[in-house]
C-alpha cells in the first residue's frame, strides 16, 4: 500500500475507536443522573434525590457516617431546581504555595520593637524643685574684731577706709541670705520597657533657668541733708548711719565694700583692704540643673500580698551649672574725673563659674504597694560616682585699675556621692492611663559652687606711688571648695501604658 493510503487507513481507525468509547458511555438524564468515576473513587456511592423530587445530593452526604453529614431536612427543596443534575466540572483546584519574601514578614529588628513596646508605658511629669539656697555666705574676706580676735558679722556697718587709705565711713558687706533658688519648674520624661522578670526605666529631666539678684542703687540717696548745723554739710562719698540725727530724719546710708585679705591674712576692722561701692552694687546668681538616669529593675512580688519589692541597679548622670556675677561702682560723691575732667565712674566686677558633672553607677530598689485604682511607692537609691568639676574666676576692672585682672581656673575629678529617694502616689483611672503625684529629694556629698570659690585677697603694694598711691594690691582668684547640698521638691503627672 502506498503511504498515503497507509495514513488514512490509521485515522480512519482511530475514528472508529473513539466512536465506539463514546455510545458506550451511558448518558445521564435528568430523572437518572450517573455519578462519575471520580467521585466513585472517593467513596460516594451515588447520586441520589433529597428532599422534593429532582433535587440531588451525593449518597455520601447523607451518610450518618460521614464527615459532612447534616440532619434530615437540612437542606430544603428548590423546586425551581427539580429535574435538574448537578454540574460535574473537570477543573481541578490546587493551592499554590509560593516563598515568602521579605515583604511577608516582619524583619528581625521589626519583631524586636514590636516586643518592646508591648506593654511598655511612657511617664510626663511636671516638676516643681528647690535647689539649695547659698545662704548666708558673705561677698567679701573675714574680718577679726580687734578686742577679741575672732571673726566678725561684717554685714553690720563699721568703720572703713577706701583702697587708697582714705576714710570712707561705714559700710557694710553684702551676703547672698536673701537669695533663693526655689520653686524652679521643669519637666521629667520617663520610659519603661518590661522584660521577662521585670523592667527598665530611662528618665531624662531638667529644671529651667533659676535665678536670682540683690541689688543696691543711689547709695548717696539722702546723704546730702545736714545732720549737725555745726558740722561742714556732709561728703557724699562717705556712708552714713545715723538713727539718732540733731537734724533731720533717720538715715541709714552706709557704703558696701568688698573685703580683702591682706597676703592672705584677715584684717581688723580698724584696718582692713577694702573696695568700697559709693554708687550701686549688684550681684546675681544663675543655675542650671538637669540629668538622666538607666535603671534596670526585678520584680520579687510578695505572694499573695499586694506588696511588691524590686531592686534596681543602673546609670547616673547630672549635670549644675553655676555664676555669681558681682559688679559695683565708686564716683567719689559724684566727684571722680578722668585726666581731661570728664564725669567718670570706677567698676569693680568679680565672676565665678562652675560645673558639676555627677555620674557614677547606682544600686537602690523600689517597694510598692499596689491596689486596684491606687499604687504608693518609695525608689530609694544612691549613687557612688565621680564629680568631674571645672571652677573658674574672672576679676578685672578691679576699683578702677583697668589693667589688672584675670582668670584662674581649675579641673579637677572627686568622689562624691549621689541619693535620692522619689515618693509617688498614682490614682489608676483604666487600664492604659494613670495620674500622680509625687516628691523628690537629693542630697549631693560633694558639689562646688561659685559662692564657695573666689579668694578674696590683697597683696602689699612696695611702691604706692606705682598703682594710684594704694597702699595693698587686690588680687582676687580662685580658691575651690567643695560642700554638700541638696535638691527637693514635688512633681504632678500622668503616665500611659501601650497595649
Amino acid at each position: 500500500m502506498k503511504p498515503v493510503q497507509i495514513i488514512a487507513t490509521l485515522l480512519l481507525f482511530s475514528v472508529v475507536l473513539t466512536t465506539g468509547d463514546a455510545a458506550a458511555q451511558p448518558v445521564p438524564t435528568r430523572g437518572n443522573p450517573v455519578l462519575p468515576a471520580a467521585y466513585a473513587a472517593r467513596g460516594w456511592s451515588g447520586i441520589e434525590p433529597h428532599g422534593a423530587a429532582g433535587a440531588f445530593q451525593p449518597v455520601s452526604y447523607m451518610s450518618p457516617n460521614s464527615q459532612y453529614c447534616q440532619p434530615a431536612g437540612c437542606l430544603p427543596a428548590d423546586p425551581g431546581l427539580a429535574g435538574i443534575a448537578p454540574l460535574q466540572s473537570n477543573i481541578i483546584h490546587n493551592r499554590v504555595y509560593r516563598p515568602s519574601t521579605h515583604w511577608d514578614s516582619d524583619s528581625p529588628i521589626e519583631s524586636f520593637l514590636t516586643r518592646l513596646t508591648n506593654r511598655s508605658w511612657i511617664r510626663f511629669e511636671y516638676l516643681v524643685w528647690d535647689i539649695d539656697d547659698p545662704g548666708g555666705v558673705s561677698l567679701g574676706a573675714p574680718v577679726l574684731d580687734p578686742g577679741s580676735g575672732q571673726p566678725t558679722d561684717t554685714t553690720d556697718p563699721f568703720s572703713v577706709n577706701d583702697v587708697a587709705g582714705e576714710p570712707r565711713g561705714v559700710a557694710f558687706v553684702p551676703s547672698l541670705s536673701e537669695m533663693s533658688l526655689n520653686s524652679v519648674s521643669g519637666v521629667r520624661g520617663t520610659l519603661g520597657i518590661p522584660l521577662q522578670e521585670g523592667h527598665v526605666e530611662i528618665n531624662f529631666w531638667g529644671l529651667n533657668k533659676a535665678r536670682d539678684d540683690i541689688s543696691f542703687t543711689d547709695l548717696q540717696a539722702g546723704r546730702d541733708v545736714i545732720r549737725d548745723p555745726n558740722l561742714l554739710p556732709p561728703d557724699p562719698a562717705l556712708g552714713i548711719v545715723d538713727l539718732n540725727p540733731i537734724v533731720g530724719p533717720p538715715l541709714f546710708s552706709p557704703n558696701i565694700v568688698t573685703t580683702l585679705l591682706l597676703n592672705g591674712q584677715p584684717g581688723t576692722t580698724n584696718n582692713v583692704p577694702v573696695i568700697v561701692y559709693d554708687e550701686q552694687f549688684d550681684a546675681s546668681l544663675v543655675s542650671r540643673l538637669w540629668g538622666t538616669e538607666f535603671n534596670v529593675f526585678q520584680d520579687y512580688a510578695v505572694p499573695w500580698s499586694c506588696v511588691r519589692w524590686e531592686p534596681l541597679c543602673g546609670f547616673r548622670y547630672m549635670n549644675l551649672r553655676e555664676t555669681l556675677v558681682q559688679e559695683g561702682v565708686f564716683n567719689d560723691g559724684s566727684t571722680l574725673t578722668d585726666a581731661l575732667g570728664n564725669p567718670t565712674q570706677d567698676v569693680t566686677r568679680i565672676t565665678s563659674r562652675t560645673t558639676n558633672n555627677f555620674y557614677g553607677p547606682q544600686v537602690g530598689g523600689r517597694l510598692t504597694i499596689e491596689q486596684p485604682h491606687l499604687t504608693l511607692s518609695a525608689t530609694p537609691r544612691i549613687a557612688l560616682g565621680l564629680n568631674d568639676y571645672v571652677a573658674i574666676v574672672d576679676s578685672g576692672p578691679i576699683a578702677g585699675i583697668d589693667t589688672f585682672g584675670g582668670r584662674e581656673r581649675e579641673e579637677r575629678i572627686d568622689f562624691t556621692p549621689v541619693f535620692q529617694v522619689s515618693f509617688a502616689a498614682r490614682v489608676h483611672f483604666n487600664d492604659i492611663c494613670s495620674a500622680f503625684i509625687g516628691y523628690d529629694f537629693m542630697w549631693i556629698h560633694r558639689a562646688t559652687r561659685p559662692f564657695d570659690n573666689i579668694y578674696y585677697n590683697s597683696t602689699i603694694n612696695p611702691d604706692p606711688s606705682t598703682i594710684a598711691n594704694r597702699a595693698f594690691v587686690p588680687d582676687i582668684g580662685l580658691k575651690p571648695d567643695l560642700e554638700e547640698m541638696s535638691v527637693q521638691g514635688v512633681n504632678v503627672g500622668f503616665e500611659i501604658r501601650l497595649p
